[in-house]
């Protein structure tokens, strides 16, 4: 039922320090999940060119300096943003767990992946963004943020 729903979701916000005031989205904020690994810094270099150019701002997680358990940030700026770029090479536990908080917020998400034969089974129907370099990366990434606005 839809109130008992409603409900565990305040309870799992509230349990994660997340406060009703700060579940307004940044129309112009998109949040990236990577791996904070360097074999994915060209990918994230080429994602974050790609949405500054298109008047947005982006981040990923390790970009922001906090202290302590790091899913409540994550979670607060998974909810702050208005779009979600999963980079899905590697098939980071992290990433993919993100993933799935992301999709349950029910957030624009644009999956991309250089690896189309290995991505995960519960994830392979879905759209995702193939690319080859970051040429193409960031032709794909400009033409569905541009569907998106």
């Amino acid at each position: 039922d839809f109130y008992r729903a409603f409900s565990l979701w305040r309870s799992f916000l509230k349990a994660n320090g997340i406060l009703e005031n700060e579940l307004n989205e940044g129309s112009r904020f998109i949040f990236v999940l990577t791996p904070f690994h360097n074999d994915y810094y060209t990918e994230y270099m080429t994602i974050k060119e790609v949405c500054t150019t298109n008047g947005f701002r982006c981040m990923r997680g390790d970009e922001k300096q906090f202290r302590g358990d790091i899913f409540p940030e994550m979670l607060r700026l998974m909810i702050k943003s208005r779009i979600i770029i999963a980079n899905i090479n590697g098939r980071n536990p992290n990433v993919l767990y993100e993933l799935g908080v992301a999709q349950a917020l029910d957030k624009n998400v644009i999956l991309v992946s250089k690896e189309p034969n290995n991505l995960p089974i519960d994830i392979k129907s879905q759209r995702f963004l193939i690319y080859s370099d970051s040429n193409s990366l960031a032709f794909l990434l400009k033409t569905e943020l541009q569907k998106l606005v």
